[in-house]
């Protein structure tokens, strides 16, 4: 120690300079070999890109119902500053429409003008949601184990089925409310870390205020939760998880409080009055194997388009159930068909 501390008064003294540090060769192959790692993923989203992004306004056909309504919606929010272009009666959410108006003048730039329908801004942006949708696949498979190959092939799966293209390439809030979904498996999968799982939270109370239908996959992100989290601190990440979740969704709560339109009374609609009647006052699709039922005609639809993924994914599903650290993601799909199979 009295030898280094000498040294360094010396030098101190005659003011030599000390020598040059030479950069090790080793970063430099590190950033190209990360970069090679990502060439096959940039693949996969290009070819997803393309597949969502050509011919928007050809297929499928343009626009339905549903569409028009949305895109309306978030029409009237960038232009007009009111939730809806006509009286907003809380039927769903309005956040997934208000992501959409936040991007439509850029999107219109490349879909709109003279060439395209303005209407195909809308489905651009469902493109911006397949790409990010197959690189949150590809990541929450990394972050369950499976070899990067494997991983590769997961969002392709998911991206060339003929039934995700149809229902993907349309303006749906479904759409839009998966991506933050799939947000937060990615983060409540990756590493047990507390801000992680309080991000984890904001983005499924994001999922639930695009499309309410997201919090039917509450019980499986909480399952995904409680397996990768650290057992002295899963408390924490589970309070932390449902009060930043609750506090993005009271959000919703407050705009019809601020508006006097929480509970119902003469001269206004009411958010109570909209969740009644979307559980109990509008017709049920019928139980979804008794033929000529709306429910029965909706799952021959699907099967119609792709019977392979749709019975190989529920059996894998199932499977997934008894497979610890697949648990969480496998309960997703058996949430939504047991909501199915209630009839009604």
């Amino acid at each position: 120690m009295t030898a280094i501390q000498e040294s360094t008064r010396n030098t101190h003294l005659t003011g030599t300079a000390a020598p040059p540090q030479v950069m090790t060769p080793g970063a430099s192959p590190r950033f190209r070999h990360r970069l090679l790692n990502a060439v096959p993923l940039t693949i996969v989203l290009t070819l997803v890109a393309v597949l969502y992004g050509v011919n928007l306004s050809g297929y499928p056909e343009f626009v339905n119902d549903d569409e028009g309504t949305y895109f309306a919606q978030a029409w009237a929010v960038a232009n007009e500053g009111a939730m809806a272009h006509y009286t907003y009666w809380y039927d769903h959410p309005p956040l997934g429409w208000i992501q959409l108006a936040v991007l439509l003048k850029p999107l219109q730039w490349i879909w709109g003008g003279n060439t395209f329908p303005v209407e195909t801004a809308g489905r651009g942006m469902m493109t911006l949601v397949a790409i990010f949708s197959a690189a949150l696949i590809y990541k929450i498979a990394r972050n369950l184990g499976v070899p990067r190959s494997v991983s590769l092939v997961t969002p392709l799966v998911w991206a060339l089925c003929p039934l995700t293209i149809n229902l993907g390439r349309q303006i749906f809030l479904d759409n839009i409310s998966m991506v933050w979904l799939l947000a937060s498996f990615a983060l409540v999968t990756g590493k047990p870390k507390l801000q992680y799982h309080v991000a984890a939270g904001a983005a499924f109370g994001v999922a639930v205020l695009s499309k309410e239908t997201a919090a039917v996959a509450l019980p499986a992100v909480l399952t995904a939760l409680w397996s990768f989290s650290w057992a002295r601190t899963r408390a924490f990440s589970i309070a932390g998880f449902l009060g930043t979740g609750a506090f993005v969704v009271s959000g919703w709560l407050l705009f019809a409080a601020i508006k006097n339109e929480l509970l119902p009374g003469p001269g206004h609609v009411s958010l109570w009055d909209a969740i009644v009647w979307q559980l109990h006052g509008r017709g049920g699709g019928g139980f979804i194997f008794t033929e000529g039922s709306g429910a029965n005609d909706l799952l021959m639809g699907w099967l119609g388009q792709d019977p392979y993924l749709v019975i190989a994914g529920m059996l894998m599903s199932v499977v997934g159930l008894f497979l610890g650290r697949l648990r969480g993601i496998a309960l997703v799909p058996v949430m939504y068909l047991v909501v199915a199979l209630r009839g009604g």
